[in-house]
């Protein structure tokens, strides 16, 4: 069932790109089917103009062309542009992430699309710009030093092995520029990291991040 969104309507005369529009959004799971069991949120102009929407249903949303539509799923939030836009399909992952997006029938990077979410209602990752910032006090004896392109890491003293999502990692500096703070799910250390031999002989530094 199709949905109309009533976005924010601002009359400015004499200008053409003022004219209203509409951009539709569905939402699919992997498996291609709509994507119930999700909740979405839309604001047109930072305006809200529906909350807690079923992302199963497709939805249009009245917009100016100057406009940016706002999409919340649970603790991910996307930005498009109304100009240009005319069809959003976004494919969800168990999370509520997504992992492709399609603009106007051509598949498009989520990531240029993604903002972090700001809200009083999510976990605290999101104040945070990457990595070091997010560990800097975070852990008893795990210390952050240096600045982008050049940071590292230590565990009471050593440079511990990092590990994201099970795999390890070269250094502290590619960690940082591969996760992002706000899809962290946990960090943990393990000062005896001998599962992973020499290379754990200094500690292990555990990142697991949303899939």
């Amino acid at each position: 069932m199709k949905k109309l969104l009533f976005g924010l309507l601002l009359f400015v005369p004499f200008v053409m790109a003022a004219q209203p529009g509409e951009v539709t959004f569905r939402f699919l799971n992997q498996a291609g089917q709509p994507a119930d069991g999700y909740k979405v949120t839309f604001s047109v102009a930072g305006k809200t103009i529906a909350a807690d929407a079923n992302a199963a249903e497709t939805y249009s949303v009245r917009v100016m062309e100057r406009d940016t539509v706002t999409v919340v799923i649970d603790r991910f939030r996307y930005e498009f542009p109304a100009a240009g836009t005319r069809e959003v399909v976004l494919t969800l992952n168990p999370k509520g992430k997504a992992v492709a997006v399609e603009r106007n029938g051509v598949e498009m990077r989520p990531a240029r699309y993604r903002v972090p979410l700001y809200s009083a209602q999510t976990s605290d990752n999101s104040q945070y710009l990457n990595l070091a910032e997010y560990l800097t006090g975070r852990i008893a004896g795990l210390i952050v030093e240096g600045g982008p392109g050049n940071y590292q890491v230590y565990l009471d003293g050593l440079v511990p092995l990092i590990v994201v999502n099970g795999t390890p990692v070269l250094n502290f500096n590619a960690a940082n520029g591969l996760v992002d703070p706000n899809d962290i799910q946990s960090v943990s250390v393990q000062r005896d990291g001998t599962i992973y031999g020499t290379a754990g002989m200094n500690g292990v530094l555990f990142i697991n991040t949303v899939q």
